[in-house]
């Protein structure tokens, strides 16, 4: 899962955008009326030179480096995922669904088409808190915007499970394993859960984010099979490894695929990188080669 900050910035194009859909989502929000909910508008549809262009879904897709918001996979034509369900909650038929946050950008994420049906979420959104069946209006009748955003009251007190990829960080929620395998760890569930809504531990998931792994393995143990062939020497193997561990370096920013998976190996090394490679002996230099990366002495 990725951690996005970016969301903020407004292009003119996309205000504009969002200003067409007002009275289509003013007029859904006072009457409930799911009609208008209208894919076209909350995808953004422009046509410039006889091309249909979804400016929203662009926009999300530049602001997520090209990335699925939960799994991370790269996406070029992602769905638009709306984080509270549209127009019902699964298990849940008292509710509505969230339709006058149709139109609303902080509702709006980027997502493949595994994360966001398939398998994945559909209209799952368990919470631990109480629920928000309404939308709230302002005196003068229009749909309070204020309190639509998803980081303030009242959305933020219904507590969601699932994860939401431009409030939440999502590193102290998983921990993953050497085969690829995800885990919830947070006290209340919330990695679980996540996982579980979006099945972030389908089998294609855990294959790609194993062969990270595995890649950056073989690259370790091409060098360390050039200085056992006396190709390389000590100093050489050094900057072998130094190159190798500024590539995990880079393979932890937001634009890498499986950006999370990379930031997690690096921190806890000794048990996702080490251990795959065969000798004990090996294991060890590795070890201690990155620990020297870290302190600066390598």
């Amino acid at each position: 899962m990725i951690f996005n900050n970016r969301k903020l910035l407004l292009s003119p194009e996309l205000a504009q955008t969002l200003m067409d859909a007002e009275e289509v989502w003013q007029e859904l929000s006072k009457t409930g009326n799911k009609s208008l909910i209208i894919s076209n508008k909350y995808r953004g549809l422009r046509v410039i030179n006889g091309k249909k262009i979804y400016l929203v879904r662009e926009v999300l897709r530049l602001l997520y480096y090209n990335k699925c918001a939960y799994c991370e996979t790269k996406e070029y034509l992602p769905d638009i995922e709306h984080y509270r369900p549209k127009k019902g909650v699964t298990k849940l038929k008292g509710h509505p669904g969230y339709y006058w946050l149709c139109y609303e950008w902080t509702n709006l994420i980027p997502a493949c088409y595994f994360c966001n049906s398939r398998s994945g979420k559909w209209n799952k959104f368990p919470i631990m808190g109480m629920r928000v069946m309404k939308p709230s209006f302002l005196p003068s009748g229009d749909l309070d915007k204020n309190k639509l955003k998803a980081n303030i009251t009242p959305l933020i007190d219904e507590k969601p499970y699932l994860l939401h990829p431009e409030i939440d960080d999502p590193k102290p929620y998983f921990k993953f394993y050497k085969n690829g395998k995800i885990e919830g760890v947070d006290s209340i569930g919330r990695g679980a859960e996540t996982i579980r809504i979006c099945d972030l531990d389908r089998d294609n998931l855990r294959y790609r984010r194993k062969k990270l792994l595995d890649d950056f393995k073989e690259e370790i143990e091409h060098d360390l099979k050039l200085y056992m062939n006396e190709d390389l020497d000590n100093v050489g193997l050094n900057n072998a490894f130094k190159n190798r561990f500024e590539k995990l370096d880079n393979l932890c920013q937001p634009h890498q695929e499986f950006s999370l998976t990379a930031t997690y190996a690096r921190e806890y090394f000794d048990d996702m990188i080490v251990p795959l490679i065969q000798d004990n002996f090996y294991q060890k230099i590795v070890s201690q080669a990155h620990k020297k990366y870290l302190n600066g002495t390598l």
